[in-house]
């Protein structure tokens, strides 16, 4: 009888019982917003699931001006940062939220359009193969008493360069139409299960160490402002194809590489998306359709 052995791979080091994250060293993820460098971002604590996190500076109270935008946190309990995880273990995803970030443009009126722009190198790397991706996003428009969120749109582009570039896929509200009414929110929450954007990676020495950048392009109309509560999370890593039983050699050792199977990998992405952007829709569906100063909530 043919078997197939399943090895069990925890996403630190355990010892006498307790898991151990593997610390961080490398360099911060850099951010652009507006055409702008948002300077030396500022290390902080991680919440489970993150393993290199970091602040964006200036950005409490009113906020800071970066380009003709005002960036500030959404409130003092979700503060603008960037969470990457970059373990490398076998069962662990990379992952890369920007959150706890408010955009309000400068100008009040007429349309205005700017970018903000994340990029980071999963430098700790997972073995080589293929190289699944998933995303979403979470949020709303939140336009003045006298305004409604017509005309407004998000959308959020991710490619990777493994070295060879791959577009990794896009998220889009479109330009909003409704609702009409003045003071309503709308919402930017969508998601993208995983897809596999690249076939066999290997960047080097058998793992895959890909550059992934993501780019927000907010269109505002007016002076409504973007509130990113979960902004944007995504995950990906690396996978094996599931065999067919004939296909798996006899007994131990499994030759399989030792990476998760496609199908494995596909859940744990998508559980690590909806584990935001579902979280934020559960919030969301309270909201919805309020008006801002009965709903303006902080989590």
């Amino acid at each position: 009888m043919k078997r197939r052995w399943t090895f069990v791979f925890l996403c630190g080091l355990l010892i006498v019982g307790v898991v151990i994250t593997p610390v961080h060293s490398d360099a911060a993820p850099t951010l652009m917003i507006d055409g702008v460098s948002a300077g030396t971002l500022q290390q902080t604590t991680c919440p489970t699931g993150f393993n290199s996190c970091w602040l964006i500076p200036g950005t409490t109270g009113t906020g800071r001006r970066i380009g003709n935008w005002m960036v500030a946190d959404v409130s003092t309990t979700n503060k603008a940062r960037v969470l990457i995880n970059d373990v490398g273990t076998v069962g662990s995803v990379d992952a890369m939220k920007f959150t706890g970030a408010t955009l309000t443009p400068i100008v009040m009126s007429g349309t205005k359009t700017t970018t903000v722009v994340i990029k980071n190198t999963f430098t700790a790397g997972q073995p080589k193969g293929d190289y699944k991706w998933g995303m979403g996003m979470g949020g709303y428009f939140d336009p003045p008493a006298t305004e409604n969120v017509v005309g407004d749109r998000l959308r959020l582009a991710a490619t990777g360069v493994f070295p060879d570039s791959r577009a990794m896929g896009t998220l889009d509200t479109g330009t909003f139409t409704t609702p009409t009414l003045f003071n309503v929110n709308g919402s930017v929450t969508r998601s993208l299960s995983a897809t596999t954007v690249k076939t066999a990676c290997d960047t080097g020495g058998g793992f895959c160490r890909p550059t992934i950048t993501f780019t927000f392009t907010d269109t505002d109309a007016g002076w409504d402002r973007l509130f990113l509560n979960d902004s944007m999370i995504a995950a990906g890593g690396t996978c094996r194809e599931d065999e067919s039983p004939s296909d798996v050699p006899l007994g131990p050792p499994d030759p399989l590489p030792p990476i998760l199977s496609c199908r494995a990998l596909e859940n744990l992405i998508n559980q690590v998306i909806q584990g935001h952007v579902g979280l934020y829709q559960i919030r969301e569906s309270g909201r919805r359709n309020r008006r801002r100063d009965l709903c303006r909530c902080v989590w």
